[in-house]
């Protein structure tokens, strides 16, 4: 990706298609941030969950609209009634099976962080960088500067602990920064990576995370090896968390109609029943029968395995807040970040 440039369309499925699938798998106080969009299906009424607003968390809202993720995460912990320990996911990440508190957050608070083997290269920032690899290469930089440490790992595009007052202690340590990430309409190089790189390497240099495992997972929506792995996915449910990205990084050998009916079925095969957010008289909701595209494409599933896939996972977590591609233009990793 160049400097400045816009985020990548997502052609695999529609930003509700996909918050169907987030909400289908949390039973929590979810966080839903996004430009002022409220799908006509979700049922803002609930209790449990909150739409919240750009313009609601931006300190200077005279920077919107944006359409960068990195903007967006920098302003999160802004979030009136926002709980300390919070777990923080982008568009494309969903929970792929009932988890525990303390998978994320230890009983003394400490957060879990999930480290992969994608490595940050040790040259400084290039113009052939992507932004967002620059913006981990910011974040490098300033701990090397203020802690003496260079970081070298990635972490997993996954389900992210954070802890809010980090967040504020960051922003007030580094508020050009902030400033400056909050302002980018577009991803640029100058950004921090705040929620994937800034704040789990501050908690783990300040004695306030560790590093743990994650059963996770990663597909581009373009991998000519998509049905498989959604197939895999499907049978097992051994998943904590997994990641549909369509970051472009691979050669697509499947046309972008093929991509969109097999991730829009499997997600209504993997989340088949509606969740408490939905109006139950949403004709545009997904209901548990899929369309049998990806059943036909990925075989039909033994009986036993077909009987597991009506159970919709409840998630015993903190508060969750999940940034929609409806508020942030869809915007993609520029690398994939899965273990």
């Amino acid at each position: 990706m160049n400097e400045l440039a816009p985020t990548i369309p997502t052609p695999v499925a529609s930003p509700e298609e996909v918050l169907h699938g987030v909400l289908r798998a949390q039973d929590r106080h979810l966080w839903i941030v996004t430009a002022d969009q409220v799908p006509a299906w979700l049922d803002d009424s609930d209790p449990r969950i909150t739409v919240v607003s750009h313009r609601d968390i931006f300190t200077d809202p005279g920077v919107l609209p944006t359409f960068n993720s990195h903007a967006i995460e920098s302003q999160l912990h802004h979030i009136d009634g926002l709980a300390e320990h919070y777990l923080y996911a982008n568009d494309d990440v969903f929970f792929g099976r009932p988890m525990r508190r303390d998978q994320f957050f230890s009983s003394n608070g400490l957060a879990r962080i999930f480290r992969t083997g994608n490595k940050i290269d040790l040259g400084p920032w290039q113009p052939g960088d992507s932004p967002n690899l620059a913006a981990h290469k910011k974040v490098r930089g300033l701990l090397e500067r203020d802690y003496g440490v260079s970081i070298a790992n990635r972490f997993k595009h996954a389900v992210l602990p954070q802890r809010r007052t980090a967040l504020n202690e960051l922003e007030t340590r580094y508020p050009d920064e902030f400033a400056r990430t909050a302002a980018s309409r577009f991803r640029h190089p100058s950004d921090l990576s705040v929620a994937s790189s800034l704040v789990p390497n501050y908690l783990y240099l300040t004695g306030r995370a560790y590093a743990a495992p994650l059963r996770y997972s990663y597909v581009d929506a373009g991998d000519a090896g998509l049905a498989a792995k959604l197939q895999s996915w499907l049978e097992s449910r051994a998943l904590d968390s997994f990641c549909i990205n369509d970051a472009g990084l691979v050669e697509e050998l499947l046309d972008e109609k093929e991509q969109h009916t097999l991730i829009t079925d499997f997600l209504a095969e993997y989340f088949p029943w509606p969740s408490r957010f939905e109006h139950p008289d949403s004709s545009d909701r997904p209901g548990p029968e899929a369309s049998g595209t990806v059943a036909g494409a990925l075989e039909a599933l033994p009986r036993q395995t077909a009987a597991r896939l009506v159970r919709n996972p409840v998630i015993a977590l903190p508060q969750a807040v999940s940034t929609s591609s409806a508020g942030s233009g869809g915007d993609r990793d520029g690398r994939p970040e899965h273990g």
